[in-house]
């Protein structure tokens, strides 16, 4: 599974702390390795409607939800690729269709509607797929999208040798409301504590036993998390009812 403009695939999270992650990362080891991304510094703006439609929708824990997003792995002044990606959910399967480019052609295409240039590709994967393309620009235009957050994190990955399972650990949560770019460091402020990690199981198929006794020892569950769904009620629905038991005073 690598950064593919096409993903289908089942996804599980779970919230650990810092002693949970040094021993489940010794453990998962012995069966994966670190893939070729390695550690890195993930970018996300999160879009949705004037109202928050997508993320309202979202958090009511529906069978079917949608969001979309722009993504880079870095600043995009480091030269560093730029995606926009739907991500869909549904019945427990994610799919995930995305576009790249550089920054200034895809920015293009966002605002412009220009078609993305070239055949572009990143480690095999083909960026300009004009179906797709086709698909985010009407996305955008049917939810009349804007810009809402920045969000950044560190994540390491792990990944086994037949590229069916990956296991992602991100650490040290942060968001902006303003400066909403990919070409600025990753400042923000602390959404989850520094102490917190969100594991994440990418897998295509059943669980390995040996992943199995590695949640049972360590008393894990899965949870529902979305970073976007952390800011939305933790900060957005948090001063929407601050500001609306000041007006009833």
């Amino acid at each position: 599974m690598s950064k593919k403009d096409i993903f289908k695939r089942k996804e599980y999270k779970y919230i650990i702390n810092e002693i949970m992650f040094k021993n489940i990362l010794s453990s998962i080891k012995k069966y994966l390795h670190i893939d070729e991304y390695g550690k890195e510094t993930i970018y996300s703006i999160y879009y949705d409607t004037k109202n928050y439609d997508l993320i309202r929708h979202s958090i009511e824990k529906p069978i079917f939800k949608e969001k979309f997003r722009t993504r880079s792995y870095g600043k995009t002044d480091n030269h560093n690729l730029l995606f926009a990606e739907i991500k869909k959910k549904f019945d427990g399967i994610t799919y995930k269709r995305r576009v790249g480019s550089d920054e200034k052609d895809l920015l293009s295409f966002l605002n412009d509607k220009k078609e993305l240039s070239g055949n572009l590709s990143f480690y095999g994967e083909e960026l300009c797929n004009k179906q797709i393309q086709k698909e985010i620009l009407f996305f955008l235009d049917f939810y009349k999208l804007e810009k809402k957050v920045f969000i950044a994190y560190e994540r390491e990955s792990f990944i086994d040798d037949n590229n069916n399972l990956r296991i992602t650990f991100d650490n040290n949560i942060r968001f902006r409301e303003n400066d909403l770019n990919h070409n600025s460091t990753s400042y923000g402020k602390l959404l989850t504590n520094k102490d917190i990690y969100i594991m994440e199981i990418k897998l295509e198929n059943a669980f390995p036993f040996w992943l199995i006794n590695i949640l049972n020892e360590n008393k894990l569950f899965p949870v529902s998390f979305s970073k976007y769904g952390e800011y939305y009620k933790n900060i957005i629905l948090k001063n929407t009812r601050i500001f609306e038991g000041v007006e009833n005073v």
